[in-house]
């Protein structure tokens, strides 16, 4: 037993040892963690606190932080707009997930990758991407990321033209879907409109842009799935429906937050206007091209020429070539052939020439054989998608079996070390316990007897206390039974009567507790009535009776029975004296309850009032001053009625005694 405590004192030895080795790293590591993720510092500063948290996590091993580093280098570059440095910490992200075996991770790491491919415009390397990340965030139930992921999916498949592809990605990620995930259902519900749309499947692309309505949260976004759903109607020529939705969208022009969205809807509503009548719409195109021209919304500016170079085709052709001029520029400047081609097609029709013949066929050529090395490309990585998705599913029985067995290894090693652990810190506690418990039963037996002697002295003393106030309330009441028969004044009777009573209810309490254990309190029921009845038995009036409605296990604390008893002993006073004149016959009700903060005591008579001048505030009266008095000292509420006799309610809290002046 000798040589426990010096065991425990070398494993403690040992622990403070290496506690101290690597307190000042972790000081290191806890810095540059503060540092890297507090957004008071700048961006440059947190990438640069970002690295060297990474190179102390790779230094100490630890995995946790190796992969915060990785998400916060990559999300930090990619604020800054550096998608190329981005790009490089997610790869290494990708390494480090697959190295530990992190599913989670790894989801991380290919949504990022799918994410900075596609803003550096490699579109069929982002759709590679996040087709792999679909694949693991599926096998870890992340429907979230699943959602995410195919909701870019199907943006890409719109993109390339695959519409029925986008269909399928945009369909399987509404099954994935969580509730509190409304933007990526928005999304997706938007994709799988445009797809439907391009399909000329027009009925379910209205039903999309429907339910895309009511998804909207914001004016912007309502306003763009109407513009959606009138664009449906225009394909189809229904005009007037066309016309009604754009007309819509622009009553909350004034909440749409994007001008470019306002342009669109003008734009689009005066060519529907044309379209429906060819002199119509002009105005509003121009405002928008106006518009357009002014904020640099290049896009917007290109599709306002398209429509003008419509409108005036017939009309104006110096007019039409004009603005098909403007829209080549546009398409170069933006460096899109398909907006190139698109435009060439009309200066070919309104200039057949040799030369622009010639540039709209290699144009055209360029297009669709970029397009059909897009496509192979496409099919390519849609088919190695598949082969994936067989060899992951047998490199996952795989692995899961492998890590099965590596995790029972495990287990077994952790279960020994802990229980090895637990029974040292086991018998250490028992033998702490021990030596405790000795002690504190050597201390309690000698306090015990202590104790019980000091309690058994202070209850004595507190029943012989008691018991000389009940003698000497006794002595009173003898010297005021000796005064009433010295005198014989009918007043001087009545007042040494109001006294008895007063002396009457301390005298009351005093005699209860000498007969307790328990001398805290008082038993409400058998003090309050043994007061009204030695009230009734002095003034001996048979027509007046008394009503007490208290229940029988009610307690009054010691402290407060005197305050109470002197209010009723006050108040059935003046009710005999004062309620029932002539021998009126009458009631005296007395209730008594109490709460988990207050007593509260109702007492009433059913005589004849009090006078109509009655002011408490300058009424010279004994009773109702002591009454008064007696609830204001011990912070209670007080109200007298007179409506069918005189009723008394007083409200006295349980706890606020001791401040009591």
């Amino acid at each position: 037993m000798k040589t426990f405590p010096v065991f425990i004192l070398f494993v403690f030895l040992f622990l403070k040892s290496i506690i101290s080795v690597g307190q000042n790293n972790s000081d290191k590591i806890l810095d540059a963690y503060y540092q890297a993720t507090n957004t008071e510092f700048t961006i440059k500063n947190r990438i640069e606190a970002s690295k060297n948290l990474l190179s102390l996590s790779k230094e100490k091993s630890v995995d946790s932080l190796m992969s915060k580093s990785y998400l916060l280098l990559c999300s930090l570059n990619s604020k800054q707009q550096q998608y190329d440095s981005a790009y490089y910490y997610c790869k290494k992200l990708i390494g480090f997930a697959r190295q530990k075996k992190d599913t989670s991770l790894l989801v991380k790491g290919f949504f990022r990758k799918g994410f900075y491919l596609d803003k550096t415009f490699k579109t069929l390397k982002a759709f590679d991407a996040y087709t792999n990340g679909v694949a693991y965030a599926i096998a870890i139930n992340d429907s979230v990321s699943t959602a995410r992921m195919l909701t870019n999916m199907s943006i890409i498949q719109n993109n390339i033209g695959d519409f029925y592809g986008a269909q399928e990605s945009a369909t399987k990620g509404l099954v994935f879907l969580t509730k509190e995930n409304n933007k990526s259902e928005y999304l997706l519900t938007n994709n799988l409109g445009i797809a439907f749309t391009n399909c000329k499947d027009y009925k379910n692309a209205e039903a999309a842009y429907l339910k895309l309505i009511k998804l909207s949260k914001t004016s912007q976004n309502k306003a763009s799935a109407l513009n959606n759903l009138a664009n449906v109607y225009r394909k189809q020529e229904k005009y007037k429906k066309a016309i009604a939705v754009f007309s819509e969208a622009l009553k909350d022009s004034a909440t749409i937050d994007q001008a470019s969205t306002i342009n669109r809807l003008k734009d689009n509503l005066g060519y529907t206007l044309f379209q429906q009548t060819e002199n119509n719409g002009l105005d509003l195109m121009l405002e928008a091209h106006r518009n357009r021209t002014l904020l640099d919304d290049y896009e917007g500016q290109f599709a306002s020429n398209i429509h003008l170079i419509n409108y005036y085709f017939q009309k104006d052709q110096k007019q039409s070539i004009r603005y098909t001029s403007q829209a080549i520029g546009i398409a170069k400047k933006l460096k899109s052939p398909d907006m190139h081609l698109e435009a060439l097609s009309y200066l070919i029709k309104l200039q057949p020439t040799a030369i622009i013949t010639t540039a709209y066929v290699l144009l055209n050529d360029s297009i669709n054989n970029a397009k059909s090395l897009t496509q192979n490309k496409y099919a390519g990585i849609l088919y190695k998608t598949e082969e994936k998705e067989i060899q992951n599913l047998k490199l996952k029985q795989l692995t899961a079996a492998q890590e099965l067995k590596i995790e029972k290894e495990n287990l077994r090693k952790w279960i020994f070390a802990i229980g090895l652990l637990t029974v040292i810190i086991i018998a250490f506690f028992i033998w702490r316990k021990y030596q405790a418990e000795a002690k504190a039963k050597r201390t309690i037996s000698l306090q015990k007897d202590k104790i019980e002697k000091q309690k058994n002295r202070v209850e004595e003393l507190q029943k012989e206390l008691h018991h000389r106030l009940k003698n000497n309330f006794s002595m009173i009441n003898f010297f005021i039974d000796l005064a009433k028969g010295k005198f014989k004044d009918k007043a001087y009777q009545e007042k040494l009567n109001e006294l008895q009573n007063r002396i009457g209810s301390m005298f009351s309490i005093h005699t209860q507790l000498i007969k307790k254990e328990d001398i805290t309190s008082v038993n409400a029921f058998t003090y309050i009535s043994s007061l009204a009845n030695k009230i009734e038995q002095v003034y001996d009036q048979p027509f007046i009776k008394l009503a007490i409605s208290i229940n029988e296990n009610e307690v009054i604390s010691t402290e407060l029975s005197f305050p109470i008893g002197l209010i009723i002993n006050e108040f059935v006073t003046n009710s005999y004296k004062y309620a029932f004149p002539d021998d009126k016959e009458g009631i005296i009700a007395i209730d008594f309850h109490s709460d988990t903060e207050n007593y509260h005591l109702n007492i009433s008579d059913n005589g004849i009032g009090l006078p109509d001048d009655f002011d408490i505030n300058t009424l010279s009266s004994f009773g109702i001053d002591t009454i008064k008095l007696l609830s204001e000292q011990y912070h209670g509420k007080f109200q007298l009625n007179s409506a069918q006799g005189v009723q008394l309610k007083i409200t006295l809290p349980k706890y606020s005694v001791g401040s009591v002046q």
